[in-house]
């Protein structure tokens, strides 16, 4: 692994109810997603790469059947292509992911 985290949040862009800050204005997953992708670009750099698909248009198998099947919660959340977080887009929740999929690369890597 070349120490990046490639993050992809699948939800829709027009469902609202996610909140910056816990108080506010309800913004769209999408909205959001890029939201957090600044405060993540902030913390970790070019570390982190983030994007965002529309699960209306998504080809991603593992993601349709968690819907389809499981009726997971949006938006799901990949992690160099596995999923990591369903439900949350949750600043601290990515943050701790994201360090362990990168002290696991360090560890690999020494």
């Amino acid at each position: 692994m070349d120490n990046q985290v490639s993050i992809e949040v699948f939800g829709t862009r027009d469902l609202a109810g996610c909140y910056s800050g816990g108080w506010g204005p309800a913004r769209s997953q999408e909205e959001t997603t890029w939201e957090v992708a600044e405060i993540l670009s902030a913390m970790y750099g070019n570390l982190v790469k983030t994007s965002f698909r529309d699960i209306k248009e998504t080809t991603d198998t593992v993601v349709k059947e968690l819907i389809e099947k499981e009726g997971a919660p949006l938006p799901i959340i990949k992690m160099n292509g596995r999923v990591r977080v369903t439900g949350h887009l949750f600043v601290p929740i990515l943050v701790s992911e994201i360090d362990s999929i990168l002290a696991a690369d360090n560890e690999t890597t020494s």
